[in-house]
């Protein structure tokens, strides 16, 4: 086969030709190779570069999940400190009101004067002690000494007359004190005793009958359930009276209601008047409490006195009377 040589070109035009082709291919290979070279590495750089962002987004993500627990657990440990601190209060709230409580029970204690010492007797207790006591010194004065300046005759005939006075004035029901003998062998506070019942119809019903109805009743519970506090405040002025939670009509407010418990623990300014009706139930049925635990060593004729006694304060509480 005969080659044909391009018309116009020489040999040696030939071969100058065909060796700028062979370098032009060296060179185009070299430059290949670089190519992919470069693309090599830039496709690593950014193999590289996505996994710097897919670390910079874990960081960044476990960043924020870091300060919202961090967050979450300041708030939850600022909450369980205000709550520590609220039962704290309220702990300590509570243990002030039975401070109080036990304060007011054992100045009630010592107002009843439930015993009494033989050197001093009491002659609301015992009231036996005193007339036979001044029975036998008259007698044995009479017999073994000189009569007396007529002074002492006077003082002595005034001491006898008042302890007579004392028991001509005392009257008993036979049908209370028949209930109250079969309450006494075995006391309670339950209202369906016919002796706490009938005192409950006659006394504390009525005494604890205010015209607002719904705090009358909360009152009446609270008071059962011992959890009742009263506490003195600044008056009001005349010009411009509170209004009275229980009566609910303006009055001069010189009390504060207070029901213990569960709860807002809701203050009502009271006045006089209610105040003596709730004080006067409390006394009755703190006294009653006081025997059906065995606290009260008085004989049985001087309890059931005591209980006349406090009834006869609910009623004049009821009808304005001072206590």
């Amino acid at each position: 086969m005969v080659r044909m040589e391009p018309e116009g070109i020489n040999e040696s035009d030939s071969q100058s030709f065909t060796s700028f082709l062979s370098v032009d291919k060296r060179l185009f290979g070299r430059l290949q190779e670089e190519l992919t070279q470069a693309q090599s590495e830039l496709k690593l750089k950014e193999e590289q570069v996505l996994k710097l962002s897919r670390i910079r987004d874990d960081v960044e993500r476990e960043l924020e999940d870091l300060t919202a627990s961090l967050f979450l657990e300041a708030h939850k440990m600022v909450q369980e400190a205000n709550i520590k601190r609220a039962q704290a209060e309220k702990t300590l709230a509570e243990y002030e009101m039975k401070v109080d409580g036990l304060q007011t029970e054992v100045a009630a204690l010592k107002t009843l004067v439930i015993t009494s010492t033989p050197s001093m007797p009491n002659r609301h207790l015992h009231p036996h002690i005193g007339s036979n006591n001044h029975n036998h010194r008259l007698s044995t004065d009479g017999a073994e000494s000189a009569p007396s300046s007529p002074c002492k005759d006077r003082s002595l005939n005034n001491s006898c007359d008042q302890a007579d006075c004392d028991q001509d004035h005392r009257n008993i029901d036979p049908v209370l004190r028949a209930e109250y003998i079969a309450w006494k062998k075995a006391p309670d506070m339950s209202s369906a005793n016919p002796f706490l019942a009938r005192i409950y119809k006659e006394d504390v019903d009525p005494c604890l009958d205010f015209p607002a109805q719904t705090l009358s009743l909360a009152v009446r519970q609270a008071i059962h359930d011992n959890i009742l506090c009263l506490s003195p405040c600044k008056p009001d002025t005349e010009e411009n009276p509170r209004n009275c939670a229980l009566l609910d009509q303006p009055r001069t407010a010189r009390y504060k209601l207070r029901i213990d418990g569960e709860g807002v623990q809701e203050e009502h300014f009271i006045s006089q008047l209610a105040r003596n009706r709730v004080a006067a139930v409390c006394d009755f049925l703190t006294y009653c409490r006081y025997v059906t635990q065995g606290m009260v060593k008085s004989p049985v004729n001087d309890v059931y006195w005591e209980i006349m006694e406090l009834r006869r304060k609910m009623v004049n509480a009821r009808l304005g009377f001072s206590i």
